[in-house]
């Protein structure tokens, strides 16, 4: 920052802070009071040209940023902060003052110093509520939706979407298990499958694309596996199985599996 930038004011308020903070404090206090940007760098090389000493010897006491009260600042916020609110606290004192205190440096400035307010933000017992005498007169937000008005963004009866694992989902006219609601989504394959064949997909089974291809919704690329079954064609790496050999894959896993279940039949 150019020398010639710092009026006397500046170079007053400057000598006047660095006989009690670092050159650190002094730098950011001086561009709190005066809204300036000025670096450490900047500060010290004009204190250095206009030979502001701190004035203080070996081993004084440097007063650090909680200092950064003036004392009479400090004394007129305790006379008046009873029953007053921090911004309120804020406004007083900078327009006493001619200051540019902040509402955080007043706050931490009372809670270290144990001024208190005396307002807890409770209500007070015969206290009347903001909205007394207001029932049946504040009414339906005006930016609430009306009854019987459908929103823009409601997707019409069997729309599709694809979801985030590249499943096909379809809106469909069932009630919804988790919130009632009369529509849900549900996955397209799926609910095909549930459509052709009369009856839901069964606990503990799921239906699979034979050819890995999601949106291939052929009823005979699809197939209704348990999923122990999915287990033991993803061990074997199905989806990255030649399509003619796929069928054996599937049949070896069903294999294993009847194998497994009549082999805990036998030990029981």
């Amino acid at each position: 920052m150019n020398r010639r930038k710092y009026t006397a004011e500046h170079l007053q308020v400057l000598a006047e802070l660095y006989k009690r903070m670092k050159v650190e404090d002094v730098t950011q206090v001086f561009n709190e009071r005066f809204g300036m940007d000025c670096t450490v760098a900047a500060i010290k090389t004009v204190l250095r040209k206009n030979d502001i000493r701190c004035g203080r010897g070996y081993g004084e006491r440097l007063v650090t940023r909680r200092y950064l009260f003036d004392p009479a600042h400090e004394a007129y916020i305790r006379s008046i902060a009873h029953g007053r609110t921090r911004p309120e606290i804020t406004r007083r004192v900078n327009e006493t003052y001619n200051t540019a205190y902040t509402v955080s440096q007043v706050d931490a400035l009372m809670s270290r110093r144990k001024i208190y307010s005396g307002r807890d933000g409770r209500f007070k017992p015969g206290g009347a509520p903001w909205n007394t005498g207001t029932k049946g007169k504040t009414g339906r937000n005006a930016t609430s939706f009306k009854p019987g008005v459908v929103p823009p963004n409601r997707r019409p009866m069997y729309s599709e979407r694809v979801t985030a694992e590249g499943f096909v989902e379809i809106k469909v006219p069932e009630r919804n298990p988790y919130t009632g609601s009369p529509v849900r989504w549900r996955h397209k394959h799926a609910w095909i499958w549930e459509q052709h064949n009369g009856r839901p997909v069964p606990d503990g089974h799921v239906v699979i694309f034979k050819n890995s291809d999601k949106s291939d919704m052929r009823l005979e690329n699809l197939a209704l596996i348990s999923r122990a079954e999915l287990l033991e064609i993803n061990q074997m790496q199905y989806s990255d199985t030649p399509g003619p050999v796929r069928d054996s894959v599937l049949a070896l896993a069903k294999l294993k599996v009847k194998t497994r279940e009549v082999g805990k039949e036998r030990s029981v």
